[in-house]
């Protein structure tokens, strides 16, 4: 699990790194009307931190995204679901067959997870050899000071302009492939807390479950991050009263457009708090059944001689179980008009606005109504199989939106509706036009 200790401790909080991280902002050739696919900037941004906080490495796929440059390792995240999919349906000669078909296209979807697998593997294989050369000791403890977010978070901001194409000048100085951070700041990063995890019985995680972990962190955590955020931007293009609220909370701590708040701020604005909560209920990115298999049980809840007792219902061994988010998260006993995107649902004001407390008795009813509520939500599953990147997620959502709603008018681009934006399942969420594509303005000062 990434604790927000650790969390805040990621690279992705230093200077250097974030600027990097949105350097196609400050392209050059970005016309005044140009739609953004933000399906993608957001998959490349999410990457490149995702990269950084695994590994201390600078991958910078978002600046090869500014250069209209394909990332064959973004490639391949986006490819490995289609990749699973295909090859579970076709018999094995056929995909043996189809990844011989001299495509180029085609072989990267095939060769999606090699892909994956070789870079992270290099990777661990770096980590390793610098461990054992350094010989850090384990566990490494978390610092326990966190700076503030840079103030260069933002700086490329004002610098935004516009003008015919997005590529048609060079973009400013990004990160490179090859580099890394500096060695003071790999204490905090994933990829050497699994290498230095033993478990119980003194050995180590073999190295074989270290690249399939992080692998999974990588396709877990891209598209996820840029799909959410993508709906959250959209539903703003159409909700000006929810807008005003926002930018009237993010305007009061952050004065100055280039210095972000201290993610402890973040943290506690009230009503940005809502807004994800309310984006995560309807928008979560994977709404889908997550299945599980009752196990021959040991316990003693049973029910006959073999059955697990689940809320009164016998389960034999072997029964396939399921819950789902999109359900939980429309129930309407639970969630009042599910349908509605309201924020304010989630604030524990929002009934005595509504002249609706009168004593401490309405008050418990408030506090057990905001309980209930979160009790059903599970953007990011729940119990022991809960997301482990869930914190680095909702530190990712805050920066961003307070960076994207402090500096820009965000637009919805012509052909960009309910209908091109209606949500198809593929266990992931996707928009039906599998693009969401929105117009930046700069925000004219007061």
């Amino acid at each position: 699990m990434i604790t927000v200790a650790t969390s805040m401790t990621y690279s992705f909080f230093r200077p250097l790194d974030v600027s990097a991280a949105l350097c196609p902002f400050t392209l050059h050739g970005l016309s005044a009307h140009t739609p953004l696919d933000t399906l993608s900037l957001f998959r490349h941004l999410a990457l490149d931190i995702i990269v950084a906080s695994s590994y201390g490495f600078r991958l910078g796929a978002i600046s090869k995204w500014a250069l209209e440059a394909e990332d064959h390792l973004t490639v391949a995240i986006g490819d490995f679901p289609k990749r699973g999919i295909l090859r579970s349906t076709v018999p094995k000669w056929a995909w043996n067959l189809v990844c011989k078909i001299p495509n180029a296209r085609l072989r990267l979807l095939c060769d999606s997870d090699k892909i994956m697998a070789e870079f992270v593997s290099t990777r661990v294989y770096e980590m390793r050899a610098k461990l054992n050369a350094e010989k850090i000791p384990a566990p490494i403890p978390v610092p326990t000071i966190v700076a503030p977010t840079p103030s260069h978070f933002l700086s490329a901001f004002p610098t935004f302009s516009r003008s015919s194409s997005r590529a048609s000048s060079p973009a400013p100085s990004c990160s490179s492939e090859d580099s890394s951070f500096s060695e003071d700041t790999e204490k905090s990063y994933l990829l050497p807390r699994l290498l230095n995890y033993k478990y119980p019985n003194g050995e180590t995680m073999p190295e074989t479950h270290v690249i399939s972990e992080c692998m999974g962190h990588m396709v877990a955590g891209t598209d996820t991050t840029s799909i959410s955020l993508s709906y959250f931007l959209w539903e703003l293009t159409r909700r000006q009263d929810i807008l005003r609220k926002l930018r009237d909370e993010i305007d009061a701590v952050m004065p100055d457009p280039s210095a972000t708040p201290d993610i402890k701020i973040l943290n506690g604005m009230e009503y940005l708090n809502a807004f994800i909560k309310e984006g995560l209920r309807l928008y979560g990115a994977a709404p889908s059944l997550l299945e599980r298999v009752v196990p021959v049980s040991t316990s003693k809840n049973f029910a006959g001689a073999d059955g697990f007792d689940l809320m009164g219902y016998a389960l034999p061994p072997g029964t396939i179980v399921s819950t789902q988010a999109w359900s939980m998260h429309r129930d309407p006993a639970v969630f009042p008009s599910p349908e509605t995107f309201l924020p304010e649902r989630w604030l524990p004001s929002y009934a005595a606005s509504k002249g609706e407390l009168v004593g401490s008795a309405d008050e418990e009813r408030e506090a057990a109504r905001l309980a209930r509520m979160a009790s059903h939500m599970m953007p990011f599953g729940t119990g022991s199989r809960i997301c482990g990147g869930l914190n680095l997620a909702h530190i990712i959502m805050r920066v961003v939106l307070v960076a994207v709603l402090r500096n820009f008018e965000v637009e919805a681009a012509p052909g960009t509706n309910e209908k091109s934006m209606d949500m198809r399942d593929s266990f992931v969420m996707f928009p039906a036009a599998m693009e969401c594509k929105l117009i930046f303005h700069p925000r004219v000062p007061a």
